[in-house]
């Protein structure tokens, strides 16, 4: 008999099951399992995972245990920020969340037994080897080629498997300035921008004899999310082509064709590991949800207040791309002003297309001037669209 469930439930929960004569009651954590598989696992909270594992023991039940996951995806979500439980799982708890474990993986205190499972299968192998660099070692090996791909068009511009778009943020202009909703932060040009990316991409993008065709946005914060998600509302969006907008943790164990990564930086930049946009799991996971084109949106401050250096994963995966001939080949960088060149014809479209003000307690609208008229607060985004996107 197979059973599949939560982990969240194993302790709690129960199950009948039905003969001809007679129906037994069984607790899913009493019943006499022969494996009991947890997958996934790096999401899984070590109180969860150690109440599983000890209750079969110290009722002497023989079952072996089977952990699988990868110690470099998604951390549990738990509601403590005491630094020995925020980011605990099973795979802190035995050693193996180190840079080098894919390579020399070794658990302590006891030596459990260790299958690597060295191949990936989602993305082709130029995005597969930048994640591969980043986070494994360069041990991964692939088994999609770049001939592999969905071959898709786009006229007027060029996309490569990996494409990095760096986009402005400023403390003197409200559309670049990084901002906070309700504590989560947000960026209003990026949103912006991307819906016109889209808007261009889906009047432009030749998918030949494809049928479908999937497109994931991920965002680092839920603001941002909420707010590209709304916007992308007022874009028409072809019927073989699925749009998914969702936060990194969101997209754990998703896939799409092409993943547009977004990295809007919170108001205070860090170099520290505790810094979002520098935790190793998270930018592990931004990347690796690509089959075949990733385009990542990276920040970039002219006036050198935000100190984007010390974004130090963002930087690291540039300087990944530059020193390998066969990432570089499959590469190419653009500024956002060079897309709005592309898009509409002239540089900084969409500073000059949108009124940028602050959200007042009472908000009159009339006949807009602008594309965009956004009214912002610490608990509101207002958006105003002049008419349908063209």
């Amino acid at each position: 008999m197979v059973f599949i469930t939560t982990v969240a439930r194993f302790s709690y929960d129960s199950f009948f099951i039905n003969t001809k004569n007679e129906s037994h009651h069984f607790e899913i954590k009493n019943y006499n399992w022969d494996y009991i598989i947890f997958d996934e696992s790096s999401m899984i909270n070590l109180p969860s995972i150690i109440f599983a594992i000890f209750y079969r023991y110290f009722k002497k039940i023989d079952t072996k245990f089977i952990i699988g996951g990868d110690p470099f995806q998604i951390a549990p979500i738990v509601l403590t920020n005491h630094k020995g439980w925020s980011d605990g799982n099973i795979y802190s708890m035995v050693g193996l969340n180190k840079q080098n474990s894919f390579v020399n993986p070794v658990t302590s205190p006891h030596a459990y037994k260790i299958n690597n499972l060295p191949k990936q299968y989602r993305s082709i192998q130029p995005i597969g080897e930048l994640f591969s660099q980043l986070t494994y070692n360069g041990k991964l090996l692939h088994d999609r080629s770049k001939s592999d791909s969905k071959a898709i068009q786009i006229m007027k511009l060029n996309l490569k498997p990996l494409t990095i778009i760096n986009f402005r943020i400023s403390e003197f202009h409200s559309i670049y300035k990084p901002l906070k909703l309700k504590n989560s932060p947000y960026h209003i040009y990026s949103a912006l921008f991307i819906i016109e990316m889209m808007n261009f991409l889906f009047k432009n993008l030749f998918l030949s004899e494809i049928k479908d065709y999937s497109i994931g946005i991920i965002c680092p914060y839920r603001a941002q999310q909420n707010l590209i998600d709304k916007l992308i509302g007022v874009v028409k969006i072809p019927k073989n082509i699925s749009i998914s907008v969702g936060t990194i943790h969101g997209f754990q164990g998703d896939e799409c064709d092409m993943i547009i990564s977004l990295y809007n930086p919170p108001q205070f930049i860090s170099d520290s590991e505790n810094c979002f946009l520098n935790k190793q799991h998270i930018i592990n996971v931004s990347i690796s949800r690509a089959r075949d084109y990733l385009i990542m949106l990276f920040p970039t401050d002219p006036e050198k207040r935000f100190q984007t250096e010390k974004l130090v994963l963002l930087n690291k995966i540039n300087s990944i791309i530059n020193a390998d001939s066969s990432l570089e080949s499959n590469f190419i960088q653009y500024s956002a002003d060079q897309i709005e060149k592309i898009i509409f014809g002239q540089n900084s479209y969409l500073e000059n297309a949108s009124f940028p003000t602050s959200h007042q307690d009472v908000n009159v609208y009339s006949k807009l001037d602008k594309k965009y008229e956004i009214r912002f607060s610490e608990n509101a985004v207002d958006v105003q669209i002049k008419n349908q996107l063209d």
